[in-house]
């Protein structure tokens, strides 16, 4: 993402969840990025304020999130961002453009993760965002889309089951009851994220929804 010293981000996504933890706890402590905390990721009010007042140029969060505080903000409030990462659910069209005409300056770059995957798997990059995806995998991350009944790969632009390979995979759940939530296809060992979505033309993930609900 190109993200170095010059930058400085808000923070407010809770440490508890791997989005948080990832973007903004470990992110500022490897590459050396400033980060102003707020405890709140609701309190757009006071969210608003502090990033008219300490000017960071990256944000990070849910769209939930991030349009909350849309709402709040004013002309000239937003101007210091640079890059806004969401991601955790579908971005709406609205979204967009509400952050166009509110962060003229920022680059709404969406991603998807799961916290099993550590937790990237994909994101747009700046100025090689794919609209309506969330971005091409991490390097050295492989993902698979397959039939949901036959487990066989899909076509190009067909929706299936989202698979997930490579070292940002985990090994598996603790505990000798844990339920298993790999595949093996065509000799290889896939995590199955219970996700569907589809591949276009360049290797972007478009995201169709979850098939499965998140282990707790």
């Amino acid at each position: 993402l190109n993200v170095t010293r010059d930058n400085s981000a808000i923070g407010f996504l809770p440490m508890f969840h791997s989005f948080g933890l990832t973007v903004t706890g470990l992110l500022p402590l490897f590459v050396g990025v400033r980060i102003v905390h707020h405890p709140d990721p609701t309190d757009a009010g006071a969210l608003v304020r502090k990033i008219a007042a300490y000017k960071p140029t990256l944000l990070a969060g849910t769209p939930t999130f991030l349009g909350f505080i849309l709402e709040r903000a004013k002309p000239g409030d937003l101007d210091s961002l640079r890059i806004i990462i969401v991601g955790a659910e579908k971005c709406p069209p609205h979204v967009f453009e509400k952050t166009k005409q509110l962060a003229p300056r920022a680059e709404v770059l969406e991603g998807y993760g799961i916290t099993e995957c550590a937790p990237v798997v994909s994101v747009n990059r700046p100025g090689r965002v794919r609209p309506g995806t969330i971005g091409e995998p991490l390097p050295n991350v492989l993902v698979l889309v397959t039939e949901l009944e036959t487990k066989e790969p899909v076509p190009q632009g067909t929706m299936g089951m989202l698979h997930v390979a490579g070292p940002t995979v985990f090994p598996g759940y603790l505990g000798a009851d844990a339920p298993d939530p790999f595949a093996e296809i065509g000799g290889k060992k896939w995590y199955v994220t219970g996700d569907l979505a589809a591949l276009d033309e360049a290797g972007a993930i478009v995201f169709h929804g979850r098939l499965k609900r998140f282990l707790k």
